[in-house]
């Protein structure tokens, strides 16, 4: 029987996935294919990002995801006390009335929130490579990405509602020009837009962390939803979380789900995988790999 990852090849040849035409170049545009090795042991990546670029179900989430965020935003607007954002809730405990006259607007992440970026990780499987900073970049100031199902509809009826959209990405700054050159290609950002893109290192303080990012906006806006595909995009959870404190950390605020907060899938990768290697981003794929293994439940 043919391996996953024969399939795969096969496909791409024939243009079954819709990859772009040079999805299977290296970093440096030469091509490079796949080892023997690699293709008798599949890549661990390959069916969840089958998942998104081919499944109805993806496009049904989002649509679905990005909907419910937008039949939600009445009930936010008319609600004085309305915020989804923890951090504005504690800053404006004594003050409610200080936040209502706030402007609303939501905050959304980028990367597989808003934007589908898996024509890099479909890269990553064709060369049999992990993720790289230097790779990432390189995609990114391609401004390639494409708009993730409903998330334009749902920027639509935020401006007609008079609802500010504001961008928080863990994308560094150096990078923050193309990222808004890629959304206002998509639709998602307009071009007399004032500067609504909040990226990591743009400020000293802003880390990967977004609780500092967060705490900025919630003084100048009433933050009336959060979109994002990882934990910390809603909430800070410190440094190296366990995959047992996400998942608390997720039931604790389990009344936010689909109301103020909306969270979209993401199987590819995120604070989910690392937490599972223990964060050891630099560990040698087999080790990470034996980490995640016992982390599995029969």
């Amino acid at each position: 029987m043919l391996s996953k990852c024969v399939l795969f090849s096969a496909m791409i040849l024939i243009g079954g996935i819709g990859l772009p035409a040079d999805s299977l170049k290296s970093a440096s545009g030469a091509p490079q294919a796949a080892s023997k090795d690699q293709e008798a042991s599949g890549h661990e990546d390959l069916d969840a990002l089958l998942w998104l670029q081919t499944s109805a179900e993806f496009i049904a989430i989002t649509r679905q995801t990005f909907r419910l965020a937008e039949m939600n935003l009445g009930s936010a607007l008319v609600d004085p006390t309305w915020s989804a954002c923890l951090e504005q809730q504690r800053m404006f405990a004594k003050q409610p009335g200080a936040m209502a006259a706030l402007p609303p607007a939501v905050i959304l992440d980028v990367d597989e929130t808003v934007l589908d970026n898996s024509a890099y990780q479909a890269r990553l499987i064709a060369n049999g490579e992990e993720f790289d900073p230097k790779t990432w970049n390189l995609f990114v100031q391609e401004e390639s990405g494409i708009a993730v199902p409903g998330a334009v509809d749902f920027i639509e009826a935020c401006r007609a509602a008079r609802v500010t959209v504001l961008y928080v990405t863990n994308r560094e700054y150096e990078v923050e020009y193309a990222t808004r050159r890629n959304l206002v290609k998509t639709g998602l950002l307009q071009e007399n837009d004032p500067d609504v893109l909040l990226t990591k290192n743009e400020r000293k303080q802003w880390t990967s962390d977004k609780k500092s990012r967060r705490t900025h906006l919630a003084s100048q806006y009433r933050i009336l939803m959060i979109l994002g595909d990882d934990l910390n995009d809603f909430v800070s959870l410190g440094k190296k979380p366990t995959p047992e404190k996400r998942r608390k950390t997720a039931t604790r605020y389990s009344d936010r789900w689909g109301r103020q907060w909306m969270a979209l899938p993401n199987p590819n990768y995120g604070g989910w995988e690392r937490s599972l290697y223990q964060w050891e981003d630099r560990a040698a794929r087999e080790a990470k790999l034996k980490l995640k293994r016992s982390n599995l439940r029969d």
